[in-house]
């Protein structure tokens, strides 16, 4: 009896889909526009509207009360002017204005550090790219023409204790490690060992890094 009642609801329920469907078309001079192709089939994809046309789109519904041309917008969602994670996703947050680095967990904070320095660094949406133990850093030929000492080749200017005994390389010339003392000539994002480690550990390669 139940399985009767529960195939008669679908039917049911197949039968109206098909004839909401099929009366739509008949309302529509173009269904492909409605998001409907001539057969009755519904179109679950087709191109995203180009960003004069989603200007025109936009602006033409402001100044009437018809919404018909929103049918063009049928499951598009315009992307996001900012960085939105996903659930539980780790990622680092470093905010130029109050000096402070979040590890975050999807919009949590989980932790948050106060720097002692100012961070240098471009805003935008970067990514870790490595994350090295013992690293090394690579000097500039400035590094070199300071001390009065011969530029040697870039492959020989690799100098070990720079960055600390960790490092996380990021998509930027940003670089976050526990250097002992932070100084202009190597740069990046210092941060204490414990801190670092809880960083380094948390965030797997091609975690977002994003600078505000």
């Amino acid at each position: 009896m139940i399985f009767k009642n529960a195939l008669k609801l679908l039917c049911l329920l197949s039968s109206s889909f098909i004839f909401c469907s099929c009366g739509a078309i008949n309302d529509m001079s173009d269904p492909t526009s409605a998001g409907y192709l001539g057969s009755g089939s519904i179109v679950i994809s087709k191109l995203v509207p180009s960003s004069n046309n989603l200007n025109n789109i936009l602006a033409s519904t402001e100044s009437s009360d018809d919404c018909s041309s929103m049918n063009q917008l049928l499951g598009y969602f315009p992307p996001s002017e900012d960085f939105t994670p996903a659930f539980n996703e780790m990622w680092l947050e470093i905010n130029t204005k109050e000096h402070t680095a979040s590890l975050m967990q999807g919009s949590l904070a989980t932790e948050i550090f106060q720097l002692t320095r100012s961070v240098v660094a471009t805003p935008g949406q970067y990514y870790v790219k490595a994350k090295e133990l013992n690293p090394l850093w690579q000097a500039p030929e400035s590094y070199f023409s300071k001390r009065g000492l011969s530029i040697p080749e870039e492959n020989s200017r690799l100098r070990s204790g720079a960055f600390g005994d960790k490092a996380i390389f990021t998509t930027s010339n940003l670089v976050i490690h526990n250097a002992p003392f932070w100084n202009q000539e190597v740069g990046g994002l210092r941060l204490s060992n414990k801190k670092l480690s809880k960083v380094f550990s948390s965030l797997p390669l091609g975690s977002p890094i994003v600078v505000r």
